[in-house]
């Protein structure tokens, strides 16, 4: 039975006037296991026309024994004050650093790539994937500490679709022609990165402490959540989710939806001129630079609180198009 208080932790404290907040608490595990990841891959590589170089891989890992935070001095979902059901009833929630959480991810990756083909460079790519873990971040945001498997989801980093193109091409236009026209209007490039992705994943929540346990908490799920055309006011089913009953856990698990997909287009057009034809060391380059070139909106996560006025609405977005001239001298 403990016998150490906020009283006489630290003597002498007088107990006449003492008023404080059961005091939280950090600990460690004495014997933490080394964290490592296995990793495998298997490649397949072919050059068309010596031109083109295709690669197709699947690439997948694993990771055991990483770092974990488990809440603790939590009690069981029940009535009654949460402080009087704690294990340890003279001190508040704490945390306990241990290497219990573990991960896995599995992939097939696409990879094309063209060099130097009139004046043309291409580099794409496209990977399908999931990423599965225990927690991505912050293991004291786990619903049911002692049942941590209910929190084994997506990663908060899991894109299962990426698809990106990136490319560089020198405009043939007065090219390899020797004159003021040419030297002002020839030898510009292009270049460009697209990248397409999936939405990164999130969790319905609630706002209210059902189970009565001081912990963050989701509600249950009685539907999929997925709008078949969801909309910036409506970005998944609230009425496919419902506040648990009163002193236990909700079923939703984690990262079960995703947030809007992401298309961007970033390019610049850019020039080399020559300063001086006895320094030819010393040169301008002049950069026009267009990042989300075609202003195509990237919204943010919905309202995930299904408590909320607003819950599955969009109230951000990332930033609009956005354009900037350099010139830059080289030497």
């Amino acid at each position: 039975i403990p016998t150490k208080t906020s009283a006489n932790m630290f003597s002498p404290i007088s107990t006449a006037n003492l008023v404080l907040s059961p005091p939280t608490f950090s600990q460690m595990d004495t014997y933490l296991s080394d964290p490592y990841v296995q990793e495998w891959n298997f490649t397949i590589q072919k050059v068309l026309s010596k031109v083109l170089s295709l690669q197709v891989a699947y690439v997948g890992s694993k990771g055991i024994h990483q770092d974990f935070t488990r809440p603790y001095n939590i009690p069981q979902p029940g009535p009654g004050t949460i402080q009087s059901r704690r294990l340890n009833t003279f001190f508040g929630s704490g945390q306990h650093y241990e290497n219990s959480a573990y991960s896995n991810y599995n992939a097939l990756q696409v990879t094309g790539e063209t060099r130097l083909w009139h004046g043309l460079y291409l580099l794409a790519g496209y990977t399908w994937s999931k990423s599965l873990d225990l927690t991505s971040a912050d293991g004291n945001s786990a619903q049911n500490p002692y049942n941590l498997r209910g929190d084994y989801g997506p990663s908060t980093f899991n894109v299962p679709s990426r698809f990106t193109l990136s490319m560089t091409y020198d405009l043939p236009f007065l090219k390899n022609r020797h004159n003021l026209v040419s030297g002002t209007l020839g030898g510009w490039k292009v270049s460009s990165i697209i990248t397409l992705q999936s939405g990164l994943p999130f969790s319905p929540t609630i706002s209210t402490d059902r189970a009565n346990t001081g912990m963050p908490q989701r509600p249950n799920r009685i539907g999929s959540g997925i709008l078949a055309n969801p909309t910036i006011d409506k970005w998944f089913d609230v009425s496919a989710f419902a506040l648990p009953a009163q002193y236990t856990y909700g079923t939703s698990g984690r990262d079960i939806l995703s947030a809007p997909h992401l298309r961007n287009w970033d390019s610049s057009l850019f020039k080399t001129f020559v300063l001086s034809r006895a320094h030819e060391g010393i040169q301008a380059q002049f950069r026009g630079e267009f990042f989300n070139f075609t202003n195509t909106p990237y919204f943010g996560a919905p309202v995930t609180n299904i408590q909320a006025g607003t819950a599955g609405k969009i109230l951000s977005a990332g930033s609009p198009r956005v354009a900037q001239l350099v010139l830059k001298i080289l030497f």
